[in-house]
């Protein structure tokens, strides 16, 4: 087989419908893991596998597989393409779901074309990739390797109190078959870039060179709640200002590193929040992503000094 192009019409319809599903009112999308609005994205995408031929395989994690095995090759370990098709708040269609749809696609062209392939090729999508709802993110792929027990990822508590794995029940995705049965004897993703490189450079496609190790921390900052018109600057105990010390440290920190590291304060919250009282508590997660478990080490050392120090620090 020495050449052969996709159906890119039926790829693109593919992503557009998948697409649509999980928008708000005002047309924004947002599908997260195990949710109403995920569920009906996962019945879509076991329509289209069914459809393709393909038996469909799900494990306890809520993992879904497609896989295209015949007699002579049933057994191998698989060519394994795809995803996940979660996605995080206000997202694009293009996330992860290009992967799983791109594999999908493969898959349908090459049964179309009557190609017999030596080893089975199996299309997945990876349960709470995006680590919205439940952290951490990459579970299902995580606990596929090994890399966590299937009964902890699905003891997770979610942002909203429930337990990833009675969502997961409740939405008819909890099966029996253990993660990592399916054993890959390969692995290819297509991903949309999820930064500006590529488009800056005006380069149309790349290779993932490495990962970045990502370590996300929840700190919890302690002041003194006051009246914010009549307590002097010099007698506020203001975490409010100790928060915005710690992001200006994870600013100046990631700037005089020499690793490509980046570094997010995504979230704060502030206690009691009101407009006219110095905030007695701030609750933030920040996230580090470096390539190296030593840079990560010591951001984490370098941000706990720096809490510390914020706090003893008056306004």
């Amino acid at each position: 087989m020495s050449h052969s192009s996709i159906n890119a019409g039926r790829l693109l319809a593919h992503i557009d419908e998948l697409g649509a599903i999980g928008r708000d009112d005002q047309g924004r999308l947002t599908r997260l893991a195990a949710s109403d609005t995920e569920k009906q994205g996962r019945d879509r995408l076991v329509a289209w596998l069914e459809a393709a031929g393909l038996d469909v395989v799900i494990d306890r994690i809520g993992n879904i597989f497609g896989l295209w095995q015949s007699e002579e090759n049933a057994g191998q370990p698989a060519l394994m393409l795809g995803s996940h098709i979660d996605t995080v708040i206000n997202a694009g269609i293009y996330d992860g779901c290009y992967g799983v749809l791109a594999g999908l696609e493969v898959i349908e062209t090459l049964r179309e074309q009557g190609f017999a392939p030596a080893r089975p090729i199996a299309v997945a999508a990876f349960t709470n990739e995006e680590g919205v709802r439940y952290a951490p993110d990459m579970l299902g792929s995580l606990v596929h390797v090994g890399g966590i027990a299937t009964e902890a990822a699905l003891a997770t508590i979610g942002t909203d109190g429930t337990t990833l794995g009675s969502e997961l029940a409740r939405i008819g995705y909890a099966a029996a078959v253990e993660p990592g049965a399916l054993k890959p004897h390969a692995y290819v993703e297509l991903h949309i870039e999820q930064g500006p490189v590529l488009e800056r450079e005006a380069t149309p496609i790349g290779a993932v060179e490495n990962l970045q190790g990502i370590s996300w921390q929840r700190i919890t900052i302690d002041g003194v709640a006051n009246h914010a018109g009549t307590t002097p600057m010099v007698m506020r105990c203001d975490a409010g200002l100790a928060a915005a010390r710690v992001g200006l440290f994870l600013r100046d920190h990631i700037a005089r590193s020499n690793a490509p590291s980046v570094a997010t304060v995504g979230t704060m919250r502030f206690e009691p929040d009101a407009i006219n009282v110095i905030p007695c508590a701030r609750s933030s997660p920040s996230t580090c992503a470096t390539r190296t478990r030593s840079a990560c080490r010591r951001w984490k050392i370098r941000l706990r000094r720096n809490c510390a120090g914020s706090l003893r620090r008056k306004a």
